[in-house]
């Protein structure tokens, strides 16, 4: 049986076997990477909120010995439990609103997929894209805003960033935390914090990230915060990012050479991508003009253009 034959089949199952659940079942493909992949998405109750099984590895599954009633089984099964864990909340009213959209970094390289599905604005070799943060879901819970809602509310781009920025949601959940106080489980800075003491740290190195540790990273792109670290550093900052959840900011000088031309332009990494990884690049904060820059090379640094806003973000 050809991978077609089977999902339609595997679909059919579902369908007899979902009397078990109490609720809706939605067939939709969603974005993954740079492809498309199939899911089985589950709608308990009044259906507002919902959990989503990828079925990518399930043909892989049936070519290994199982059949395609147990695998059906076993998805409704995992969908019933994860149902049992969702809220009473209705979504349109306590979750979708514009006060909990924050920024997210993501890579260009491998979501091409998904930047045809979402509004994003490009920043410098990476993507800024949208989320409605859902905290109170166990567990936490983020959703990509969509074309769909950018529009019903009349916005753009640059409208959606100017929002996300502003919003308390993304602002006072960022944590600063110097790399020395991991050992001595000293508490994190938040954003209105006095940083003056990081200029005595014995390590000056600080993980940028927020509080929920998702899509952390994106706190760069408040130009207070990295202001406020640099004046304590008292000199310019490197950003190297660890992945899209956080990422570690150092004082110009105290940045290994070495290091400086292992992350020049054209290094290849030959380390696998994981799911959370951002960029291999090293950024570079000027807090004369307050802008974030790709590294080019010890001697030069290319000035970014700044975030550009166009109609060429949607395709």
């Amino acid at each position: 049986m050809d991978s077609r034959e089977f999902e339609k089949r595997l679909k059919r199952e579902l369908l007899n076997q979902s009397e078990k659940l109490e609720g809706q079942l939605v067939f939709k493909p969603a974005a993954k990477g740079s492809k498309e992949v199939n899911t089985v998405q589950y709608f308990p109750g009044d259906g507002h909120l919902g959990v989503s099984i990828d079925l990518e590895n399930t043909y892989m599954q049936y070519r290994c010995g199982q059949s395609i009633e147990e695998i059906a089984e076993k998805l409704i099964s995992d969908l019933k439990n994860s149902g049992r864990e969702l809220p009473n909340i209705n979504l349109n009213e306590d979750v979708i609103r514009p006060d909990r959209i924050i920024p997210a970094l993501i890579p260009s390289e491998g979501n091409e997929a998904l930047l045809r599905t979402v509004p994003h604005v490009p920043f410098e070799n990476l993507q800024i894209i949208f989320k409605i943060n859902a905290p109170e879901i166990k567990g936490g819970c983020t959703a990509n805003v969509t074309y769909e809602y950018m529009d019903q509310n009349g916005w753009t781009e640059e409208k959606l960033l100017e929002i996300a920025l502003k919003n308390d949601m993304f602002k006072e959940n960022i944590l600063l935390i110097p790399f020395e106080f991991y050992a001595l489980e000293r508490p994190a800075y938040a954003r209105d914090d006095d940083l003056s003491c990081f200029s005595g740290l014995t390590v000056p190195m600080v993980t940028v990230t927020n509080v929920y540790r998702k899509f952390g990273t994106a706190a760069i792109l408040d130009k207070e915060v990295m202001a406020k670290i640099a004046e304590a550093f008292g000199e310019d900052l490197y950003i190297i990012p660890d992945s899209i959840h956080d990422c570690v900011v150092v004082p110009k000088s105290e940045y290994p050479e070495a290091e400086l031309e292992e992350r020049s332009p054209g290094k290849e990494c030959k380390a696998p991508h994981s799911e959370d990884w951002l960029s291999d690049d090293l950024y570079y904060f000027d807090r004369l003009t307050r802008e974030i820059t790709r590294f080019s090379g010890r001697e030069e640094r290319q000035k970014s253009p700044g975030i550009k806003f166009s109609d060429q973000c949607r395709k």
